[in-house]
């Protein structure tokens, strides 16, 4: 929200994150912060983002302490969480099942393990040994470990 009558004019910087509003007689800059996909296990960070090249996300698990990086492509990625040693992915099954899949992954970003699951997962959680992943009525508890 910004203060006078109305948006009169917007411009998008060609190349990044900042807009420039024009409102009544000021201009007014804002940076845009996206909603990255992102969690931190161990000594690995693993985030996710687009390339304009590509269809699937790009998902980078960085160690922190090494400064290894391991490069994963995704295809409909929803979220990523992480737990204890490991991280899980959720996608959207290719299909056209109606599935979701959970990825466990290690701090490399190789599989471990994988679960098809019925249910859309709105809310993940994960420990050392479980995911949890919730719809709007219904929980399913992986025991992964």
């Amino acid at each position: 929200k910004v203060p006078g009558s109305g948006i009169q004019e917007l411009s998008w910087e060609g190349g990044g994150l900042r807009i420039a509003l024009a409102v009544d007689s000021y201009v007014y800059f804002a940076n845009i912060r996206p909603d990255y996909k992102w969690a931190c296990f161990g000594n690995t960070v693993v985030y996710a983002f687009n390339k304009k090249e590509r269809v699937e996300h790009c998902v980078i698990f960085w160690d922190t302490h090494t400064d290894d990086r391991y490069t994963k492509y995704v295809k409909k990625l929803s979220t990523i969480h992480a737990g204890g040693e490991h991280c899980v992915l959720s996608t959207t099954a290719d299909d056209n099942s109606g599935q979701y899949i959970l990825i466990l992954c290690n701090s490399i970003g190789s599989p471990v393990d994988s679960k098809y699951i019925k249910i859309n997962p709105q809310h993940i959680s994960m420990s050392k040994q479980y995911v949890v992943a919730a719809s709007e009525d219904t929980v399913y508890l992986w025991q992964y470990r």
